[in-house]
């Protein structure tokens, strides 16, 4: 038994707290719920556009290859 236990406990009851109801059932998938599906939906997401750096005039081509 690991000795920790309390801390993964309490974690989970304050994420318990956290979150709605409607959150943890919407992220579901075929009726099973979806650890990954409920974290992808809580966490902020920045949308960042690569192409300004790849294609930018001055990196050699070399460069853009590479990123």
């Amino acid at each position: 038994m690991k000795l920790d236990l309390s801390w993964y406990w309490r974690k989970i009851c304050a994420l318990r707290q956290s979150l709605s109801k409607g959150q943890i059932l919407a992220d579901g998938h075929k009726g099973k719920f979806k650890a990954s599906l409920l974290y992808n939906s809580t966490i902020l997401r920045q949308l960042v556009l690569y192409s300004g750096a790849v294609w930018n005039s001055v990196n050699m081509p070399k460069h853009r290859f590479m990123l």
